[in-house]
């Protein structure tokens, strides 16, 4: 069993061994369940390139009119560039 103190800001650290053996480095997402036996703590699973582009593919296919194709979702890093590119561009 492990145990960690809350600090006044509500942080906990998770003891090493608990975030080598499951994987939880830095911008990991850990999700709080309750439940009848108390809480628990489950490390979501990060997504990959090919989560990424499938949620694209499948949310942008809704979008798309009736009997017209769309081009493929860009991939990750064509996403990350097109944003770097908007926040370069000064104000009109």
């Amino acid at each position: 069993m492990f145990q960690a103190q809350v600090s006044s800001k509500g942080q906990v650290v998770i003891p090493k061994v608990l975030r080598d053996r499951w994987g939880i480095d830095e911008g990991a997402v850990i999700a709080f369940v309750e439940d009848a036996q108390g809480l628990r703590l489950t490390v979501q699973p990060k997504p990959t390139d090919d989560s990424v582009r499938q949620s694209l593919d499948a949310g942008l296919g809704l979008a798309a009119p009736p009997g017209q194709s769309r081009s493929p979702a860009p991939s990750p890093a064509e996403m990350r560039a097109d944003v770097r590119a908007a926040f370069k561009r000064k104000p009109i």
